[in-house]
């Protein structure tokens, strides 16, 4: 498509690719194309493909709404920090700044930083999305 870096990709991930992210420069978007890694850190761009926002309901009362690229990884060390259950109530792909709006849409509920009391329309949000799947 655009400068030849979307060729070998499905169409829907080029228009995808395109609209997101047609501010990363060209060598960027060749290197995600090509499957190109790089050891250590992830690219920006990799970063904003890959992470997901969760939801992980600690409890019964209260939710951590958090973003991650290993969303796995995240709920083991959680777990591993917290001596009360938890489970992950929801995960939707995103990139950082949809953390922020969740934790501004259910500000009403924040308990501490992204720790959010499980009622009200957060619980109905995550029951429903819950349904949803």
């Amino acid at each position: 498509m655009k400068n030849g870096v979307t060729e070998n990709l499905s169409q829907p991930v080029a228009d995808f690719f395109t609209k997101n992210f047609g501010h990363i420069p060209v060598q960027e978007k060749k290197k995600y194309a090509s499957g190109y890694k790089i050891k250590g850190r992830k690219t920006p761009l990799e970063r904003a493909m890959l992470g997901k926002v969760y939801f992980f309901v600690c409890a019964e009362l209260y939710v951590k709404i958090g973003w991650s690229t290993d969303v796995l990884g995240r709920l083991q060390k959680v777990r591993s920090t917290n001596p009360f259950p938890l489970r992950v109530a929801h995960i939707t792909a995103g990139q950082k700044a949809e953390e922020s709006n969740f934790h501004s849409r259910f500000a009403a509920y924040r308990h501490h930083l992204e720790w959010f009391r499980y009622e009200g329309k957060l619980k109905e949000f995550l029951e429903g999305a819950v349904n949803a799947d």
